[in-house]
């Protein structure tokens, strides 16, 4: 699949919004609860998306090691679908009493996961990734789901998890991250440990929280209306999520939030100083508030920045630059943390282009996907002023030391 599409096209799938809007057949979403086993809950889940996605039937022959580990183990079989893709998966270790619990960001799909799931499974981990509801279909499901859905299927999936293990490792990114922290809070029993990749702590633009009540005024349903190329993400945002998740971030400011049970739960977080997308600062200030002695924070920034808040005990471990792709990119960005630069549609020289910063331009938009020497990085606005083209970072240059200090924190973990 490419991303590669001039500005004529552009505006058509703009216009014409084929994968938009979700197919109105059958239920929107499968209940935790009422499936007798997560093998069930994942095959309903993606039966769902096979019917509501516009392009959940079609072929997409992307090769990741967790689509790899699924056809060696006989729970995939070619030819490979959008549908196998972003759909839950479960990569089993059936002797192990050791799970991790993979919930992934707003507009994303366990896709995201693809990456790092089995490098978890390596470590003796059976993995299983959540599909909260409204995603993987199309951007018009996440105007039909609230917060209550995604938070019942985060704690039901946690108390499973807890029923039938001895060791539970939450894993979230972004907006998984804050409902694994709230679920985690809500019910600490067993959870080793809690990595955290970009947690939502507040949003990076101050006045998101006026969603809650934009959301209803007329024209006004969309914050962005995109072409949707990417069949893994949503493009196009829906002015409800953006209401969503506000109220999911609320929660860690209400005066009944249980802080003292994250201050018991060693925890892994992944944070960029640049983050446009979360205030990481906000963040900084949560984690020093849950401080465990063995919590680790990796870093895409300057360590003094994270020290003016955490404090000088807090063990930071800095991105290091040990290959050339490091070199040529401006800032980490927030979609880029989980994949590896040999990612075969986000990465290095993946078929992925992220120029939504372009939309009101389709002229560039379109020149941005061709450019193969755009500079990357985060979209601050410094980048976007000093780049006549600009392309958000999808890959993760340090992602090797992230596989190292991931490995190193769940060895540790009792």
């Amino acid at each position: 699949m490419s991303s590669r599409l001039n500005a004529q096209q552009l505006e058509a799938q703009i216009q014409d919004a084929p994968y938009r809007y979700a197919t109105s057949e059958g239920p929107l979403f499968v209940s935790y609860r009422s499936t007798p086993s997560f093998s069930s809950y994942a095959a309903q889940s993606k039966q769902i998306i096979a019917t509501r996605n516009p392009r959940g039937t079609l072929p997409c022959p992307i090769s990741t090691p967790t689509t790899q580990w699924l056809i060696k183990h006989d729970q995939l079989s070619p030819p490979v679908t959008v549908s196998d893709l972003v759909a839950p998966f479960e990569l089993e270790q059936p002797q192990s009493k050791k799970v991790a619990l993979l919930f992934h960001g707003l507009t994303d799909s366990p896709f995201s996961f693809h990456a790092i799931a089995p490098l978890l499974w390596a470590q003796g981990y059976t993995v299983r990734t959540l599909l909260l509801p409204g995603h993987a279909t199309a951007p018009s499901d996440l105007q039909q789901v609230d917060v209550t859905a995604w938070s019942e299927i985060t704690q039901e999936a946690l108390l499973d998890a807890q029923t039938n293990f001895e060791q539970v490792l939450l894993v979230g990114y972004s907006t998984g991250a804050a409902l694994a922290l709230t679920a985690a809070a809500l019910q600490p029993d067993k959870v080793s440990g809690i990595v955290l990749i970009a947690p939502a702590s507040q949003s990076h633009n101050k006045y998101s929280f006026l969603a809650q009540w934009l959301q209803y005024v007329p024209g006004l349903r969309w914050l962005d209306e995109a072409p949707d190329i990417d069949p893994f993400k949503y493009e196009s945002f829906p002015m409800a999520a953006a209401a969503l998740v506000h109220e999911v971030m609320s929660t860690f400011y209400q005066p009944n939030f249980n802080h003292a049970a994250l201050r018991n739960i060693p925890k892994l977080t992944l944070l960029s100083e640049v983050d446009t997308t979360i205030d990481s600062h906000a963040t900084l200030g949560l984690l020093a508030q849950w401080h465990h002695p063995r919590d680790t924070l990796l870093l895409y920034g300057e360590r003094s920045w994270a020290q003016s808040v955490l404090g000088e005990k807090y063990q930071i471990e800095q991105a290091r630059c040990i290959e050339e792709l490091c070199v040529a990119f401006n800032g980490m960005s927030h979609i880029g943390l989980l994949h590896p630069p040999s990612h075969p549609f986000y990465g290095k020289n993946g078929t992925y282009r992220h120029c939504g910063i372009y939309l009101k331009d389709l002229q560039k938009y379109a020149q941005c996907t061709l450019e193969p020497n755009a500079v990357r990085g985060e979209t601050t606005i410094e980048n976007t002023q000093s780049n006549p083209i600009f392309q958000r970072l999808t890959y993760n240059p340090y992602y090797h030391q992230l596989e190292q200090v991931l490995e190193h924190f769940v060895h540790a973990l009792p």
